[in-house]
């Protein structure tokens, strides 16, 4: 059998719409992913239809037991998901988060935490426009995820608002910048610019920075970047 160095994080990656499944139980409101069934790209349905596999994928939410102690089974240390923001704000512009959303976040933490796969090791991704959509409500379940010992990063930055008094109150530890700004690194000064006063700004503030795209790699520690 494969023998892994002590401290290796072992693991992967999911995405709520994806393996969740359960498109309209415990108070879920519609999303993008609910109407799109051949993806962003293809076209939109007025209404949920059943070619859409995504409405009930691998039913991870009620199965979500089984299918992590067949992650355990694994090895599995680390475990990076994302959250359904429509299963935590189902109309958009709650309010309040809805409880049954969040108590079911909570079980399947406590069912990781249970095998090993500890909620400090665990990262949710917010994508920018979404955070800062409704930044109050966003702020206070931020935090109330990060109590948990939660990692947290936001998506596609630079994409969304950037509003900068907002960024500074939540409690996120990593800012992953849009390839629509890394993509041209290699030729494109201003792109180059954008992306290195992320990084500073990022770093300035105590976060990490990752970059999307292929044959990238921002040095953690400093704002150089290499192609």
């Amino acid at each position: 059998s494969i023998q892994f160095p002590e401290g290796f994080l072992w693991g992967g990656a999911t995405a709520a719409n994806q393996i969740e499944g359960a498109f309209d139980s415990g108070g879920k409101g519609l999303s993008v992913q609910d109407v799109a069934p051949r993806g962003i790209k293809g076209p939109r349905t007025p209404t949920p239809t059943p070619e859409n596999l995504k409405q009930v994928a691998i039913d991870f939410y009620h199965h979500y037991p089984q299918d992590i102690a067949m992650l355990a089974e694994l090895g599995f240390t680390v475990f990076r998901m994302s959250i359904a923001w429509s299963r935590i704000f189902p109309n958009g512009d709650d309010e309040t988060p809805n409880e049954e959303g969040l108590e079911f976040y909570d079980r399947v933490f406590d069912e990781l935490e249970r095998h090993g796969i500890e909620p400090r090791l665990l990262e949710l991704e917010l994508t920018e426009s979404l955070s800062m959509e409704d930044p109050e409500a966003s702020v206070a379940l931020m935090h109330r995820l990060k109590a948990t010992g939660i990692g947290m990063s936001i998506d596609d930055f630079g994409t969304g608002y950037s509003n900068l008094s907002y960024l500074k109150r939540f409690p996120v530890d990593k800012l992953k910048i849009d390839q629509s700004f890394t993509r041209g690194l290699a030729c494109d000064p201003e792109d180059q610019s954008i992306v290195t006063a992320v990084i500073r700004m990022a770093h300035s503030l105590g976060l990490r920075t990752i970059a999307e795209g292929p044959g990238l790699l921002i040095g953690p520690s400093s704002a150089d970047i290499h192609v």
